[in-house]
């Protein structure tokens, strides 16, 4: 029902009895969640108001791919074949043949298949089962992931320049608020308030976030809560607004100090408190990484879990992690970082059916490897990462940016290494394609950059140039003025390696001069970089 004038609108709402009135918000809030549609651009499907946080695989999905593709992500589901019938067993290993190396004979191809023409797949089952029980651990070898991180999808189907579902979700989820304060559920309105924050982070309001999350906070005080939940399930909840709080305040307001307060105190409410003793934080490093490789290596049953509330548990720290180390970065606290990264990636491992939480985690992983110099485990974190990325089809604008910051950091170890190639630039192209396509302009701001340094190795001048042009028009929309800095960079470079000009360098220099008393810089290491290429010059 639509009222022209509010004041009319108010008046019947006057007139209507509490039990009607609640009937009605009641019948606003179906709508709300079953009939909300997302953009032209998006298809105009309906959103999953709800599921937005907790968006999982699903046991569907994951029939169609395969007990060993999911290898893994879950390895301790390859052995647990106690409830598998014949027929299940004998298509997992017929599938892993096509997928075996050229150098394993036909001998052995025959040897496996064996167990099949013979009908002795029982006994051979039993045994693995009889070594597992014996040993605890699962000795199915592991089968390597055979993906070459260099063939990527171009995700060339997904076009998100005029979405507006943003502004849709806003608008909706005030008017939910609005309704479920009018049927005075509680738990309704927390559950709404913490999905409106991470919408309002999305959109940069920063303010809305906050109070938004301070009413939520005030919420699990009120004595619904404590009558209904015990301690322990209300600290989680408090522990999950303390996570989006500290999110806003280290990207929005870069309050680096009070973000780390507020992680700190969520891990502290999950139960997890993370160590501040430097020789603390490297023994539990090396007890993750030790458990991480039986993950790996062994394919054991370390840490799975079963049920949706102990998956949704394991996303929440993981989430939680990841921030936190994002912070250590930061703040050049690399040991502290590496262990909250191995730390988060295992939890969501653990987790293992959360797609963007998996991403940002692989994500997360490899830039730490990348900043410590640690490449033990890379090359599998590479590929486990690109495989994550073909096991779906259909991905909405948040999962996009979220394979989007996986590519980079894979594109970024890669071109550390120095293991350059022409392949390596076209996954650059993907990125860069998707940064367009998502209006991402942090990932187009990094990615640019090292696309035009690469040109410039392998002399693709005319590729150079584009980039250069595209470099400019973003970083003129860059908030702060950091893109600036390294367009400026990018074009003294090129200059320098090359002798061809984009911009002089008077016009360099003019603009360091113009830029200087700037203090509000996201990353004031761009201004340094230019000053040291300028006194180079």
């Amino acid at each position: 029902m639509q009222f022209v004038m509010t004041n009319f609108k108010d008046m019947c709402y006057n007139l209507l009895t509490d039990k009607q009135s609640k009937d009605f918000h009641h019948r606003a809030i179906r709508y709300l969640q079953h009939e909300t549609k997302k953009c032209k651009s998006c298809g105009k499907g309906y959103f999953a108001i709800g599921l937005s946080k907790n968006v999982r695989f699903g046991s569907s999905r994951w029939k169609k791919i395969g007990k060993y593709d999911q290898a893994f992500i879950n390895p301790g589901s390859v052995g647990d074949s106690k409830n598998t019938n014949v027929d299940e067993i004998e298509m997992m290993y017929r599938k892993s043949l096509y997928s075996l190396p050229e150098s394993v004979s036909n001998s052995s191809r025959r040897k496996t298949t064996s167990y099949f023409s013979t009908g002795d797949v029982s006994s051979h089952m039993a045994k693995s089962e009889l070594s597992e029980s014996q040993s605890g651990f699962v000795l199915f070898q592991r089968r390597p992931i055979h993906v070459n991180i260099l063939r990527t999808n171009s995700f060339s189907d997904f076009d998100f320049t005029d979405c507006k579902c943003l502004s849709i979700l806003m608008s909706m989820y005030c008017e939910m608020l609005r309704h479920c304060k009018g049927i005075e559920n509680v738990e309704k309105i927390f559950e709404v308030s913490i999905d409106y924050s991470y919408v309002c982070m999305e959109s940069k309001n920063d303010v809305e976030a906050e109070n938004s999350l301070k009413l939520a906070l005030e919420l699990l005080e009120s004595p619904i809560f404590s009558e209904k939940y015990q301690n322990w399930m209300i600290d989680l909840k408090r522990a999950k607004v303390y996570t989006i709080l500290g999110q806003g305040k280290m990207n929005i307001k870069r309050d680096l100090q009070g973000a780390y307060k507020c992680f700190i105190k969520a891990l502290v409410l999950y139960g997890f408190p993370f160590p501040r003793n430097l020789l603390k934080i490297k023994r539990q490093i090396k007890y993750e990484s030790c458990k991480h490789w039986c993950r790996i290596y062994i394919n054991s049953k370390i840490g799975t879990v079963n049920t949706d509330e102990e998956s949704e548990f394991c996303n929440n720290i993981s989430e939680c992690l990841q921030n936190l180390s994002k912070l250590f970065v930061k703040r050049q606290m690399y040991h502290h970082a590496e262990l909250a990264a191995i730390w988060a990636l295992n939890k969501a491992l653990d987790g293992g059916e959360n797609f963007l939480n998996l991403c940002n985690a692989y994500a997360q992983m490899l830039t730490i490897n990348n900043c410590v110099r640690r490449r033990n485990y890379t090359n599998y974190h590479e590929r486990s990462a690109i495989k994550l990325t073909r096991l779906r089809r259909n991905f909405d604008k948040q999962e996009l940016e979220a394979i989007a910051w996986l590519m980079l950091s894979v594109f970024v170890g890669r071109f550390v290494a120095s293991k350059l190639n022409l392949n390596l630039l076209e996954l650059g192209r993907v990125i860069w394609q998707i940064g367009k396509t998502t209006h991402s302009f942090k990932i187009l701001l990094q990615i640019l950059p090292l696309m035009i340094l690469f040109a410039i190795i392998f002399k693709l001048m005319p590729e150079t140039v584009d980039i250069l042009n595209d470099f400019f028009i973003y970083s003129n929309d860059d908030v702060d003025g950091s893109g600036l800095f390294d367009y400026y960079c990018a074009c003294l470079i090129l200059q320098l390696e090359t002798g061809f000009s984009i911009e002089s360098f008077k016009s360099c220099e003019s603009f360091l001069l113009r830029s200087t008393f700037n203090f509000s810089l996201k990353d004031p290491s761009s201004r340094k970089r230019l000053a040291v290429i300028l006194w180079l010059w």
